[in-house]
């Protein structure tokens, strides 16, 4: 997949736009928010470790190198 120019010109200003909303939301919202976040991480941390190690096989195939590896590698401990 390749990401062109527009896309991430127009990625960029979802974001920038994103921000200032979030500066305007309450530290309570915010708070649950990353309560909810942090909740679903756990609830599905077996799936997201599975998924990761299909990525890091395909990284490997790819020939990426273990620097980048240790970079995308998701561990329990991580």
């Amino acid at each position: 997949m390749t990401t062109t120019a527009s896309e991430l010109t127009t990625k960029g200003s979802a974001a920038k736009a994103a921000a200032r909303q979030l500066g305007r939301t309450s530290t309570v919202v915010k708070n649950q928010a990353l309560a909810a976040i942090a909740d679903a991480l756990t609830a599905n941390a077996d799936e997201i470790l599975r998924a990761n190690e299909q990525d890091v096989a395909g990284a490997r195939e790819a020939g990426l190198t273990d620097a980048v590896i240790d970079r995308v590698t998701v561990t329990e401990e991580r």
